[in-house]
Order: C-alpha cells, then structure tokens, then sequence
C-alpha cells in the first residue's frame, strides 16, 4: 500500500504526501518513523490550499 501512496507523493500530490505521512506516524505498513511522516506532512500542507491547508 505505501508504494502507491509514495508514487502519488512524489510529484507533489498533496492528499498522497498527507496520506503517506500517516502511514509513517501510525505504523501501517511501513516501520514507525517521525522524521518522515514530518517531512511528508510539511510537504502536504505546502501542496495543499484553502481550507485543506488549515
């Protein structure tokens, strides 16, 4: 499942960064790591607008 999240991620997709992110903060499928889920989550809110963004 990440593999897919991370293809959609790179080229900045907002909602696949954020949706990346948790997997990485929560466990699910991949090894826990905060640096990373921090690194995609600030990446999403950069992509993201309006409303998304708050």
């Amino acid at each position: 499942m990440w593999q897919w999240y991370e293809t959609a991620a790179m080229p900045g997709h907002a909602i696949g960064q954020y949706n990346l992110a948790k997997l990485y903060y929560t466990e699910l499928d991949v090894p826990q790591d905060n640096v990373r889920a921090y690194m995609w989550v600030n990446l999403a809110a950069v992509h993201m607008t309006g409303d998304e963004q708050k």
